[in-house]
């Protein structure tokens, strides 16, 4: 669809929690975002049901692309995504997958730790964990099933 420009990435995280909200729906169903600014949320920021009726949470960050090339950033981000997942395991014993949605740059170190992670998560708690870096956002959103929310968000 629109693959052909650069997608600038969002830097206001009410707004990026919106987009990640809008670009799910289509995915879970019912979905709907996790209390409001300030409430405990145990690491979920959304969640709904995917087609198998699992229940899907969706923990969503607004990080620095150009920090990507310091290596405490990463270290940083992936503490993050351990602890979210942690404070996932006690939102819903029904919990079959975590997303953790980052406005970051794909990093195969992250995705590495992640994986790992994920394994972890699964055999003490249940449920997988799964890293969503920008790049995957911006491949989603110049799919044509997405067309209405990127034309909300990126209009200009």
């Amino acid at each position: 669809m629109y693959d052909y420009i650069k997608i600038p990435e969002i830097t206001n995280w009410a707004k990026f929690e919106s987009l990640i909200h809008d670009l799910y729906a289509v995915h879970l169903d019912p979905i709907q975002k996790n209390g409001r600014s300030g409430q405990v949320q145990n690491g979920i920021d959304i969640y709904g049901y995917n087609l198998s009726k699992e229940l899907v949470g969706i923990q969503c960050k607004v990080k620095s692309k150009a920090d990507m090339s310091n290596k405490s950033f990463r270290q940083n981000l992936f503490s993050e995504i351990k602890s979210e997942a942690e404070k996932a395991a006690t939102f819903n014993k029904n919990l079959k997958r975590f997303m953790f949605v980052t406005t970051a740059q794909r990093d195969s170190s992250i995705q590495q730790n992640t994986t790992d992670l994920d394994i972890k998560m699964y055999t003490q708690y249940g449920f997988n964990v799964q890293i969503i870096f920008w790049d995957d956002i911006c491949d989603l959103l110049i799919k044509q099933e997405h067309k209405k929310t990127f034309i909300k968000y990126f209009n200009d």
